[in-house]
């Protein structure tokens, strides 16, 4: 009876659910509870877990908690109603499935260090990005290749016993073309792995969401959080990358391969973040790239060259906005290492600044015509 009582004072009346955010790919059983400001995210789990034992929903399991929120899983779908009527509650959103958007080392190192699209087989650079650190949140990094051995080390795995290792090939692909000697454009930037995707490139939104929350915690801005990643629309993720970035942490993000709206999906459409927009030899769009408003500028996608994960020498070639994204990565590493005092918005304002205008063949209806340059 008393747990019944004080459930009783947690509940708000059904005029006053708080809204349910669906998802384009909704996993079965899965929500992030966002809060109201000001509400205490331990007491409000100690709530939560009262409210499912008294309503017989002891199958959900809480899996995260955030700094504004928490993520919870085994929960049935047909009593979200639940959770929409606790206090305190700002509104729940359907997790969902994110997945990886898939001489000189590589063509597109050659061509962001000069204006013109007529490559000459060399990367000059001055900046190196030296110990600034990067969080590749994606499949995980093979720490031991040669390209980025010393330089990346574990953060944060979805798997609770896992060590952000990689098995699927993408993270350790994006985190090259970072911070590689060979491959990558910060060739002294430090990596850290946020494994959210398993082997087969595909998470959630409620781990994406922990990785950035933890990023912001950890207080070593400045610094830069690549995502090479894209899901469905997710005011949740959308809050987590704005949190980021206002503690001092540039995020830079695939604007996404459907050849469509960009701000259609999330992280592509967070307002805070850099979202990169891929392009080809020759300087045109990339067929597949996302396009419009959303998008910041474009880099390399296509046929790029980086680091493979089986194996200690290999390297590996794939294209994707994902392959864009970790070359805007670099280039903010290298801008922070010079001016480590900058927001982010400062060292995005600086990457648009000396970005070449103009040189992107079709960038699509509402992109900025901006090629990286980064020397």
């Amino acid at each position: 009876m008393m747990l019944l009582v004080l459930f009783a004072v947690l509940a708000v009346s059904c005029a006053e659910l708080a809204p349910l955010m669906t998802n384009n790919e909704p996993i079965p059983g899965s929500y992030i509870v966002v809060l109201e400001d000001g509400v205490d995210v331990d007491q409000f789990a100690s709530s939560l877990q009262m409210m499912a034992l008294t309503n017989d929903v002891s199958t959900m399991e809480i899996k995260w908690k955030y700094s504004f929120g928490l993520a919870i899983r085994r929960f049935p779908d047909a009593r979200v109603n639940l959770l929409q009527g606790l206090k305190g509650v700002k509104y729940v959103e359907q997790d969902g499935v994110v997945k990886a958007l898939q001489g000189v080392g590589s063509w597109g190192l050659d061509r962001i260090d000069q204006r013109g699209a007529v490559l000459d087989n060399s990367y000059s650079y001055t900046l190196t990005g030296k110990d600034i650190p990067v969080w590749v949140i994606d499949s995980g990094i093979n720490y031991s290749h040669n390209d980025i051995v010393g330089r990346a080390e574990f953060f944060f795995d979805y798997e609770t016993d896992g060590d952000g290792a990689d098995c699927n090939g993408h993270g350790s692909h994006c985190a090259g073309t970072v911070a590689g000697t060979v491959y990558g454009v910060a060739k002294e930037a430090h990596l850290y792995s946020c494994r959210i995707l398993n082997c087969a490139g595909s998470g959630s939104t409620s781990a994406s969401i922990k990785a950035l929350d933890m990023i912001k915690a950890s207080g070593q801005a400045p610094g830069v959080v690549s995502m090479s990643i894209g899901g469905g629309p997710s005011d949740a993720e959308d809050t987590a990358v704005a949190n980021c970035v206002a503690a001092g942490y540039v995020v830079s993000v695939a604007a996404g391969n459907d050849n469509s709206n960009a701000c259609n999906g999330s992280p592509a459409r967070a307002p805070e973040a850099i979202t990169v927009g891929a392009t080809q030899t020759g300087d045109n769009r990339a067929s597949y790239s996302n396009y419009g408003t959303c998008v910041d500028i474009f880099a390399p996608g296509s046929s790029i060259t980086s680091i493979a994960y089986r194996t200690n020498s290999g390297t590996a070639v794939k294209s994707g906005t994902s392959m864009a994204c970790p070359h805007v990565s670099g280039a903010a590493a290298k801008i922070f290492a010079t001016n480590p005092g900058w927001s982010p918005a400062q060292v995005e304002s600086e990457m648009k600044s000396v970005a070449t205008s103009g040189a992107v063949g079709n960038p699509g209806s509402g992109s900025p015509n901006l090629l990286l340059f980064s020397a």
